[in-house]
């Protein structure tokens, strides 16, 4: 139990050093796309299980790469207690994602936003990015960079 609070403790400190103001209420944007078995997944359906935190990123990224161990740190220990990681790829080309994730891979979902039609819905200005948005929708923080 130490560990999961000092990692809670180090995510809320890096989460709070690069966070924008948002507007009070901001509901997030509902998206489908598709993971890596091809299949369309919701922010909807994801929120079902609890809060989602959403991380834009791409291979050609460095910090976007040096942050996904970190997420997946996160993921494998608050995955059991409700929170859900989205890592969300913005390639071009999803097979570079593909490439890069057999060699790195994680346990939590990659979405494909190719086109950057979500990206620019949550109003994503440079990446990594990340978003938390809590059960009801309502998104609580947006972060912009690695620290």
């Amino acid at each position: 139990m130490p560990r999961a609070l000092a990692v809670l403790v180090v995510l809320t400190v890096a989460l709070l050093s690069g966070c924008r103001p948002g507007p009070a209420n901001d509901r997030a944007p509902d998206f489908r796309l598709p993971n890596l078995a091809g299949e369309q997944v919701s922010l909807r359906r994801m929120l079902q299980d609890g809060p989602v935190l959403v991380n834009f990123w791409a291979t050609w990224c460095p910090p976007c790469k040096r942050k996904l161990p970190e997420l997946e740190e996160l993921h494998r220990e608050f995955a059991g207690r409700g929170l859900t990681i989205a890592g969300i790829n913005l390639d071009a080309d999803p097979g570079d994602a593909r490439a890069f994730l057999a060699a790195q891979p994680v346990s939590f979902p990659i979405l494909f936003d190719a086109g950057g039609t979500v990206a620019a819905a949550f109003e994503v200005r440079g990446i990594p990015a990340g978003v938390l948005v809590g059960r009801d929708g309502v998104i609580l923080l947006r972060v912009v960079g690695h620290s």
